[in-house]
Formats: structure tokens, sequence, C-alpha cells
């Protein structure tokens, strides 16, 4: 297969200047463009560059937002299954984090998962959001945001806001019923900002299938193939969206069969350390369950160690806990383990 770099695109003017298909996330914050030149859409015999990109073998752009696939009815199945979804549920309402990442904003939002997409139940412009950090190589850059989705009502909404959501930086408005369809719109990502968030918001159903946010000037989400049907140019890595929402949030709980244990010192005390699977964005609020009878223990917020000697001694950072836990009336026997459930959360 030829190398990308090797095809100027005819941009505008017809010589291979501008029309860049993508440029790479940069951790140094350097935003590079890594072809030097894009693939050539008259090469590939085809019109649109997001079908050049993938008839000549390209790879998309990275993808800022996380769990962002929403084909397969949730993680909880099973079987490395798109969204991610540590909580567990098939429907979330409310204010509420429901698949990973993903947050009801204003109270009256259901988000149910179905086998081929998600769907999103709204009403007066509600909305689901992710808030993401900005990193430096976003931050004085043009982005584009786009969305595979369709309506069944008045009107949808796929916008980035700023920090405060106080600013909308670029939006997707439809304002009828669609059938599955693909929309994008780029804009500038002010270099102050902390952070921004991604609304997806409407008045019906609005059911979403993937989202994508990324450096430069074209959608790399999807195209369509010569059926008219859409196709990712890339799908996610279960292992890699996993770990970057373990960064926010970490149930125990996820995996029945790696449970926390503590180990008995005493008939009325257990002592246990638990490393988080990916260092937290901040020392997290952790909520400790008796696995056996699923009961909360103790909610823990913040980094500093309680010292209740009466009770229970717990020391949070972003990588992991440590506790003491008086068993209260339950005598326990020194030396055996115990298991615990550990859920941490360090959402934005």
């Amino acid at each position: 297969m030829a190398l990308l770099s090797e095809f100027p695109i005819a941009g505008p003017s017809g010589d291979g200047s501008g029309d860049m298909l993508r440029q790479i996330y940069d951790p140094t914050g350097q935003n590079r463009d890594i072809f030097g030149f894009a693939a050539n859409r008259s090469l590939s015999n085809l019109t649109a560059p997001q079908t050049a990109l993938y008839n000549l073998g390209g790879s998309p752009n990275r993808n800022l937002l996380d769990n962002w696939y929403f084909v397969g009815g949730g993680s909880q199945l099973g079987g490395n299954t798109f969204p991610i979804n540590q909580r567990g549920l098939t429907s979330y309402t409310g204010a509420v984090y429901g698949i990973d990442r993903w947050k009801g904003v204003y109270g009256a939002e259901t988000v149910q998962l179905l086998p081929d997409k998600i769907q999103i139940l709204v009403s007066n412009n509600q909305a689901v959001r992710q808030v993401l950090e900005v990193p430096p190589v976003l931050s004085g850059q043009k982005a584009t945001l786009s969305i595979l989705w369709a309506l069944q009502g008045d009107y949808a909404n796929c916008g980035c806001l700023n920090s405060d959501a106080s600013k909308l930086l670029g939006n997707i408005g439809i304002e009828k019923s669609f059938s599955c369809q693909l929309n994008s719109v780029t804009f500038d990502v002010p270099e102050d900002e902390t952070s921004i968030s991604v609304n997806i918001s409407g008045q019906g159903t609005i059911a979403v299938f993937a989202v994508k946010l990324e450096l430069g000037q074209h959608q790399t989400l999807a195209y369509q193939d010569s059926g008219g049907v859409w196709q990712l140019l890339d799908l996610p890595d279960f292992t890699a969206e996993l770990t970057n929402c373990h960064r926010y949030y970490w149930d125990s709980g996820y995996v029945p069969e790696n449970p926390c244990t503590g180990i008995a010192i005493e008939t009325w005390l257990i002592a246990a350390s638990v490393s988080f699977p990916q260092e937290m964005r901040i020392p997290p609020t952790v909520k400790l369950y008796n696995r056996e009878t699923a009961n909360q223990i103790r909610e823990i917020k913040g980094n500093t160690p309680l010292n209740l000697p009466e009770d229970i001694y717990i020391a949070t950072t972003k990588y992991g806990i440590s506790f003491f836990y008086k068993v209260g009336e339950i005598n326990a026997t020194p030396g055996q383990a115990y298991d615990f459930r550990v859920v941490a959360n360090a959402e934005l």
C-alpha cells in the first residue's frame, strides 16, 4: 500500500495546497501535519476526502472524546461491548452520570442503551454532556466536531461550549426529523480554556451512533460507502477506552471475579490497600461497600486521611486507597481474606 505522504491532495486551488485530511495529536503541544501532504482525492477516484482517506488506507485523527462509540448495547453485557458502562444500568434519567463520561445536565434527560445505538430522550433543549480537559495541542487551534445520529422530534443540537458553558464555540443544529446522517462543524478553541464540553440536546428522541472531536478542519469520523451506508473510519480500542474512563471513574465491582481484598488482623479489624488501575484525575471520592450485603460502608471525599479509631481510617490518593475498617459486631477470623467493593469518582 502506498504511503499517504506520496500523494498531495488537490485543494481548492488545485495545486495540492490546503484541504488537509488530518493532523496528529502531539503530546508535546505542537500541532503538526504528519503527511506533509494529504491524500489525493482525484487519485482515489473519489470526491469526498473521508472516502479518499479510507480508499488509500489512511489513519483518521485521534478522537479527543472518551467513550464515543455507542453501538453494542453496553459493556455490562461483557465481551468488550461498547459503550463503556461501569454503572451497569441500561437506562439513566436525571442530572447524573450514566454511561461513562456522559452526564445529564438539567435533570429530566433520559439515556437508553439499545443494541445499535444510545437513545436520548429530551425536551426543551435538555442535554447530555461530556466535559473534557483541553490538552495543549488543542488550545488555540481549529477543531471539528462531528456526529452520526438520527432524530424523531422537532430539533436536535450537537455543540461545543467553553469551560463555564457560557459561550457556544460551535454548533450543529437540525430543525426537523431525519434518518441516519452525519453532520459536522469546525470552530476555534480559545487559548485560555481549561476545559470544554460537548453537548447533545434537543426536543424529541435522538439516536446517536458515534461522535467525534478532533483537530483540523475535516471530520474523519465516517464516510458513506457505495451503497450510501455510513461506515466509521476507525473503531475504538476497548481496553484503551476503558483506561481513559478509569481516569475519572472506577468501580471494582465492574469485574466481579477481581474483588478488592482486605485481611483481618484482629477479630474486629480488617486492613486493605487498593491500587487504582489508572492514575485518576484528582484524589477521588471513594465509596466502600460490603460485597456480600452490597451495603455502603463509608464515603470518603478528597485526599485527607480520616482517623476515626472507633470506626475507620482511610487515606486516598490519585493512585489508590489504604484503610482499616472496624467490622463492628461481626467477628472476623485473623488472617482470613475479606472482599470489598470500591467505587472511586473523580469526574469533572
